[in-house]
């Protein structure tokens, strides 16, 4: 793999393994940062699944941990 791709890689399992420490799934911190970040204006979220837009939006709706700000700050 490309180094750059590699990195990716582990920058997600890292993601990843800090989400479930605070008992959150990935998408779940992700849209909950956009979503809660003081300096974003609006969050677009993007799926090829109404499936998947429908897990994303009730995502959205939920509170996150107490701890996310600790962690994804």
């Amino acid at each position: 793999l490309h180094p750059g791709i590699r990195s990716g890689f582990g920058s997600y399992r890292r993601l990843a393994h800090e989400a479930k420490s605070i008992g959150m799934s990935l998408a779940h911190a992700a849209i909950q940062f956009a979503h809660t970040h003081p300096a974003a204006a609006s969050v677009l979220i993007g799926t090829a699944k109404s499936r998947s837009l429908l897990r994303n939006l009730e995502l959205a709706k939920m509170v996150p941990s107490d701890r996310f700000g600790d962690v994804f700050s």
